[in-house]
């Protein structure tokens, strides 16, 4: 099984010279078919795929014909760009390629497009060619410079969290990284952010949108309680019940998000049955892979992708509310140019887990078993294996499982990606 994961695009090209030149160059010269669709454009840190996906679902039900574009994704490589959830194939993949390469506009001057420039522009040539009502597209690193913001306008810009990742890149501190990504805000377009943003991000994607003349929607007027496969949503003086079928309390934010988005489309569009049936046709058996998603029944092993700080903490979150009773084991392993120390730091307040120390498969930036092991050590957390194959390290951690045992593993989609696709293929 050919497999597309990544959490910055390799081999990006991104700030090296006008890429937004060169791909509204190339996105003209195929007679500019990201005008063909009515765009929502998601953009964060973390719960972008969760939030994209719950989107595009509802959509679907209401009976539009639906394209999503996610980055990063785990599974088969061509789930990252599909039509109500069908994937694209590998032939009409090659045949846009093919296109796509033989343009003027990439044959003057030795230029080349990234893997994920490609990509987007793939998406958007597919999803035209099939007709689509609407197309969710996820960014990438996001901001005024990911390729997915070279398309000419947009209907929503959707901000889930956003918080210190991509140091250097997008910036050094949140107010940076903020500015950055709050360039994805269109002139007329609406605006809607996550619930409990920090003040300074509130008031970055504020400015922008006011001086775009977008409308803004905060989310944080929105509460949701769930309880089991429920959930109760106040909106104001209505509440809905429907059913949910995420897990991890993190997704209880992605979907205030995505409610907020929801409450401000169906004023605009008529829609035929009721929200709450609706709601929970879209997302009551919702599985989104790899995130808090259960692999594995005996023993009971759950993947989840979180791969920053912030990403880890809401993960421990819910480990912390929904776990008490089980004896945990953690396999685990990070890229380097994360902030794993402190991701590190955040795990080892868990009660008494064990980890199981690997790395994910990438050549370039894995991090070192050996190094991730130290970093345990001193943190004083319980080791009970080293295993520099993912496969071996989750191997370990089923021969150590008791009756009473989750294993969890948790870090880069290039850790979580290969040992999914072994658990299920087993």
């Amino acid at each position: 099984m050919t497999n597309h994961y990544s959490e910055i695009p390799e081999g990006s090209l991104y700030n090296q010279g006008d890429r937004i030149g060169l791909l509204k160059k190339v996105l003209s010269e195929l007679g500019n078919q990201d005008r063909q669709f009515k765009i929502i454009h998601v953009c964060g840190t973390n719960g972008k795929g969760s939030t994209a996906t719950m989107i595009a679902k509802i959509l679907a039900e209401l009976g539009d014909k639906v394209g999503l574009f996610m980055s990063p994704v785990v599974g088969p490589r061509n789930s990252d760009i599909c039509i109500n959830f069908e994937s694209i194939s590998n032939r009409e993949v090659r045949n846009i390629e093919h296109r796509v390469n033989n343009l003027p506009a990439l044959k003057s001057g030795d230029k080349r497009l990234s893997p994920f420039e490609m990509r987007v522009i793939v998406a958007i040539l597919y999803f035209a060619s099939g007709g689509v009502d609407f197309a969710v597209l996820e960014c990438g690193l996001g901001g005024e410079l990911d390729a997915t913001n070279a398309v000419f306008t947009t209907m929503y810009s959707i901000f889930t969290p956003i918080s210190l990742d991509h140091l250097g890149i997008l910036g050094d501190t949140l107010a940076e990284i903020a500015t950055a990504k709050a360039k994805i805000i269109r002139p007329s377009n609406t605006t809607i952010v996550a619930p409990s943003e920090p003040g300074v991000v509130q008031s970055i994607i504020r400015k922008e949108a006011l001086d775009k003349g977008s409308t803004l929607i905060m989310a944080d007027s929105i509460a949701v309680t769930k309880n089991g496969n429920k959930v109760s949503a106040t909106f104001g003086d209505t509440n809905y019940e429907f059913k949910f079928g995420l897990s991890g309390n993190y997704q209880q934010t992605n979907l205030r998000t995505v409610l907020a988005w929801f409450m401000n489309f169906i004023d605009r569009h008529s829609i035929s049955q009721g929200p709450q049936t609706l709601l929970s046709k879209a997302l009551g058996d919702l599985m989104i892979p790899g995130r808090f998603e259960e692999i594995n029944n005996t023993p009971k092993i759950i993947v989840d992708g979180a791969h920053n700080p912030d990403g880890i903490s809401s993960f421990k979150e819910t480990v912390s509310n929904e776990f008490i009773t089980h004896e945990l084991i953690i396999v685990v392993g990070f890229l380097k140019d994360k902030n794993y120390v402190k991701s590190m730091a955040e795990l080892a307040t868990l009660n008494n887990p064990r980890f199981v120390i690997t790395q994910p498969i990438n050549d370039n930036r894995a991090l070192a078993v050996g190094t991730l092991a130290e970093t345990a050590t001193n943190l004083g957390m319980k080791i009970a294996g080293k295993e520099s194959n993912p496969r071996h390290a989750i191997d370990k951690a089923i021969s150590l499982a008791e009756a009473n045992t989750t294993i969890f593993c948790v870090g880069s989609f290039y850790l979580i990606n290969p040992i999914r696709d072994y658990i299920l293929n087993k």
